[in-house]
């Protein structure tokens, strides 16, 4: 499979697992799905609230070892699409995540974090 790539908006963990499990880390790329309903389009509430973009982020990928997570969330994307990886990284770097902070597991998942963002199933759960 190298010519076949799958956009994942709002994957769950079950799903990012399976991608690595199966093999098929390295034809998927995340994408946020803004500003759908389903997506994670709230704002934080205050300043040191973690959006709610990061808490889905961290829910999805806190299992997934970092090169996997690392092609998932980027590489794949820098290479289906040729994007300047310095500068995405320059950006990045900025205003993150970082691959530490994603791998941070959440301690609770958020009431109101998205019709989809926070899954345990599939989409009709």
């Amino acid at each position: 499979m190298q010519n076949l790539f799958i956009g994942a908006s709002f994957m769950a963990p079950f799903e990012a697992e399976a991608a690595v499990r199966d093999g098929y880390d390295s034809q998927l790329l995340w994408g946020s799905d803004y500003p759908h309903m389903e997506g994670t389009y709230q704002f934080p509430l205050s300043e040191d609230e973690e959006p709610m973009g990061r808490r889905a982020l961290r829910y999805t990928f806190a299992n997934i070892a970092p090169e996997p997570a690392r092609r998932m969330l980027a590489d794949n994307a820098i290479a289906v699409y040729g994007l300047d990886a310095d500068a995405l990284a320059a950006v990045a770097a900025k205003i993150g995540p970082t691959l530490d902070e994603l791998t941070t597991p959440l301690e609770t998942i958020p009431a109101d974090g998205g019709k989809l963002s926070f899954r345990q199933m599939g989409p009709w759960h």
